[in-house]
Order: structure tokens, then sequence, then C-alpha cells
């Protein structure tokens, strides 16, 4: 590839030698277009993938500054968590980050592999988590890296998370989330250049219960927000809306402004029982709900390990059901049924959901990833801990821990991941 334009600081040998060879260097590139191409990048780290091409672009291209919105501090909202804080400690509530990730070899595009990372409050530093949760992933492998560096691979950002956690602010590390939220969802046009720093960033707090609110930048209060005259049950933000179902099955459509500009009614996915509960996921330009149903049938049982009822789901083929719709916008809108994934694969994680295409992987396709209490209940930090995956093509659930052929794409690590960690 040839770009067609000089640096207005090339000397006379670079033009002689581009017209000899019919090209130019690309350490030319006029610092304006360069800027350009920074302004397109989704992420810091593609950000920092492209700053490492040469000494010439890295002194054009300042470092990403680190999000505004890391470790923001934020009112209490105004439904009651009584477990943030029960003990009335001095602290404050804080907005954490975590990103999923997708490593492959530079060799090769194939076969990647999902990792999902937490900002720290130390410079440069990271925590590795389970995929589909928020807590801390616990490795015992002796060969696994304690530092890596990311420009050894290809690396694309699949989506961010956010939760919210009480910090004491007498020992910051003492973080503690709070069992009665459900979702976290983070509205923003924030680039990674920095522009638009505040302009139309806000969190968005769904409650168990279906209680949600918003907090918008720079605000001292946290604002409700209605539905009809059904509560929410799940919230998504992409593309510069929200988008916030109820239990009814109708789903409300927000601008960057908070401000109702759609909605779709399709009493289908309406939820008619207590262990019933929606999830959205965007996916390929698509919105799509799952309807997940945990059996009402299912037989539980006190685990004094856990200190908790566990459900005996090895005695049900089926301890849980998923219904899969997608939206459709045209006459009026509605839900469309969608009775395979083809080559899609879905992730239904505590604070994430995503999906992939199964060639970038490796994996089989078809196939849904979700955390549930039905599934084998391992130590927390544990890989696989409360996951299973729902195979549609055979029509069976499975936990994750127990079934290798389909963790892979989480663990364990790939062998080229490993070889290229300790020869770096």
């Amino acid at each position: 590839m040839v770009h067609p334009f000089l640096s207005r600081g090339a000397g006379a040998a670079d033009i002689v030698e581009a017209k000899q060879t019919n090209s130019l260097r690309w350490s030319t590139l006029p610092r304006d277009i360069l800027t350009a191409v920074a302004r397109r990048l989704n992420s810091s780290v593609e950000l920092l993938r492209l700053r490492a091409v040469c000494s010439s672009w890295r002194s054009s291209l300042p470092l990403p500054p680190k999000p505004f919105h890391s470790f923001l501090k934020l009112p209490f909202p105004n439904a009651r968590y009584y477990d943030l804080n029960p003990n009335n400690r001095p602290g404050y509530l804080c907005l954490f980050q975590s990103t999923v990730y997708r490593l492959s070899p530079l060799a090769s595009s194939k076969n990647g592999w999902l990792l999902k990372l937490s900002d720290t409050q130390k410079p440069n530093t990271f925590s590795l988590l389970n995929p589909l949760s928020t807590s801390k992933f616990k490795t015992t492998r002796p060969n696994f890296p304690k530092q890596i560096n990311l420009l050894d691979y290809r690396i694309s950002e699949i989506c961010k998370s956010y939760t919210l956690k009480f910090v004491d602010q007498e020992n910051p590390l003492e973080q503690t989330e709070s069992v009665l939220i459900r979702r976290v969802a983070v509205l923003s046009d924030y680039t990674i250049d920095g522009d638009g720093v505040g302009d139309n960033f806000v969190v968005l707090l769904l409650r168990y219960g279906g209680d949600l609110e918003a907090w918008r930048f720079g605000e001292e209060k946290w604002t409700s927000i209605e539905g009809d005259d059904n509560r929410f049950d799940e919230v998504l933000c992409c593309g510069g809306k929200c988008y916030a179902i109820d239990y009814a099955g109708d789903l409300s459509v927000f601008d960057s402004g908070l401000n109702l500009i759609k909605r779709f009614s399709d009493r289908f996915v309406m939820c008619c029982q207590p262990r019933q509960r929606k999830i959205l996921v965007e996916f390929n330009g698509y919105l799509y709900v799952f309807d997940k149903t945990s059996d009402l049938d299912a037989e539980f049982y006190y685990d004094h390990w856990e200190d908790e009822y566990v459900m005996n789901w090895k005695e049900y083929d089926m301890p849980l059901r998923l219904k899969i719709f997608k939206l459709n916008e045209k006459n009026g809108g509605g839900w469309d049924y969608v009775g395979s994934l083809g080559d899609g694969v879905f992730f239904l994680g505590d604070d994430v959901t995503f999906g992939i295409w199964k060639k970038d992987y490796g994996c089989k396709g078809d196939c849904i990833y979700l955390t549930d209490e039905c599934f084998v209940q391992l130590e927390e930090g544990e890989f696989g801990e409360d996951t299973g995956v729902y195979d549609l093509n055979e029509c069976k659930i499975v936990a994750l821990a127990e079934c290798p052929e389909y963790a892979r794409v989480f663990w364990p690590p790939p062998s080229w991941f490993l070889d290229s960690a300790s020869s770096g």
C-alpha cells in the first residue's frame, strides 16, 4: 500500500527516493492524517499499537489519556442498597471498568482467545477476571505470566463492562459490591483522544426488583427512569442509545439525553414466572433478547460449605430454559423467534453480554455461555465458577468446568500465548 502524501518535513532525498521507487515511507505520513486515523480507533490499545509502528508516529501521537471515568466517584443512588455499606463506614461509590479482549498470535488471526482485564488503581496494571463475572481469576499454572505485553499479539476489544462498588475511605482496597444490583451500563460518546469528556456520559443502574436510575456526569443526584406500568428487567447501552426492556416484554429506546424515542410492545416475551429473566445482547448490528427461565420444579439442598441453598440440577436434563428473539424494527417493531444462532456464539455474564463468530476462535457454534446458580459451585475465583453452556444444536446444557471442549475459548491459555509470554 502506498500513501499519496509527503510530510512537510520530508527532505529532497526522500522525494527522489519516492520517485524512484514509486512509493513513500509510512513514517512520513502527515500528522493531521495520522491524527484522523487515530480518532477512528475504538480503544486505547489500538492507539498504543498504532504508536508502536515507528518513532515518527510515536512522536506525532500522544499516549492515550486514562479514561476520565476510571474509578469515578458517584453519589449514592436514591434506592437503598443496605449491603454496600452495612456498617456506615466513611467511603464513596466508585465506577469500575473491565474490558473483554480477543488475543491471537501475530502470525495468524485464527483461533483467538478471550481475556477479561479490569483496571486497577496502580498505573499500568490490570486484574485478570473470570470472563463472565466480576470475581478475580485465580490461576495455579506455574507458567502463566505475571506480565503481558499486549503489543506481542493481535488484539481487539470485544466489549466493556462496568460495576459499582463501595470503597472504604480509610482502606481503598476494601471494596464491596451489592447483590441487589442487576446491571450497570454506561451511555457515553467519550473518545480515546479525550474529546467530549463528560458530554452525555451517563451511568445506568438497574436494581433487582426493576428500579432503573441514571446519573449524568456532573450532577449531584440520580434520576429515576419510569417505564409504563412495569418494572425493568434488563438494560443495555450500544450505538449511542439505551435499550431497557420491562417484565411485560416492552422495549423502550432512549437517546443519549435519555429522551424516549421509541417503544416496541410485544407481550410474546413477557415474564410470567418468578425465576424468569430477560437478557439483552447486541451482536452484528442486531439486538437480541434471551428469555431465561430456571426450572421451578427443581429440588434444592442446603450446601453447608457455601452456606446457601443450591439447585440439585444434575437430577434434571434441562435445569433452565432459553428462548431467543431478535428485534425486528419493521412494521411497528416486535420480536422474531430465533431457533438457531448458526455460527454465532453468545455470552450472558453477570456484568457483560456479547457475541462472537466461531470461525474466529475455533470453537463450536450455536452455543450460549451463561452464568447461573444452577451450575456446579466452585471455589470463588476458579475458572468456570457458576458458568455453563447451552448447546442449541445438541439440545443440552452442561457445566463449563466439566467440559474442556467448550471451555477452551477461555481456558486453558493457548500454547502460543504461554510460549510468547515466557520468551518475552
